[in-house]
């Protein structure tokens, strides 16, 4: 199964702040729900929180550290390793080969190894917050641009961009995974 990071950041890098997106962007949300649709996907109690529900369409895997955490819709886990299990087994139900890590900020920390491709909307602008994401470009290759929209009246403009890790071929399955972050993410 392929593990693909999705995510959305400023220009200063910014992801989120007070645990929302600082922005609404209808056309980055409606690709963000044409990519993840049928899929799993994995995220913190906190990224779920500010959804204020499971998203629809897709099997809604939480990781979160209380062990009596339930939520109609939601499988729990209290590990990456029994998170990609729960994801990779409803992948196979479903009859798909990748599931999705959509957040947040220590989501995408903890995941970072397991990550085969990431997805980046980089949007055109610069906000306050205080959860970063930051690539390093030099663990990280660009490999396609999927869609470069230009700014419209109060709405920022955004590229959405696909990456893979320049030494590591993670798309095969390895019998020792590494815990290195592979330059993923940096904290403010």
């Amino acid at each position: 199964m392929q593990t693909v990071l999705i995510v959305a950041a400023s220009e200063n890098d910014v992801v989120g702040c007070d645990n929302t997106m600082p922005w609404h962007i209808p056309e980055d949300l409606k690709f963000f729900k044409q990519q993840t649709i049928g899929h799993p996907i994995l995220m913190g109690r906190k990224t779920l929180d500010s959804l204020g529900k499971p998203l629809p369409g897709r099997v809604n895997v939480v990781l979160t550290r209380d062990v009596n955490f339930e939520r109609e819709g939601i499988l729990t886990a209290s590990s990456v390793d029994e998170a990609l299990k729960l994801a990779e087994q409803e992948a196979n139900k479903l009859g798909v080969k990748k599931c999705f890590v959509i957040g947040g900020a220590e989501i995408y920390r903890l995941f970072a190894s397991e990550v085969s491709k990431i997805i980046l909307t980089r949007i055109h602008k610069e906000y306050d917050g205080d959860t970063f994401f930051k690539l390093e470009e030099a663990d990280w290759r660009h490999t396609k641009t999927i869609k470069d929209v230009p700014a419209c009246g109060d709405t920022p403009g955004f590229t959405i961009m696909e990456f893979e890790p320049v030494h590591v071929d993670r798309t095969q399955e390895s019998s020792s995974q590494s815990d290195e972050s592979y330059g993923l993410l940096q904290y403010a």
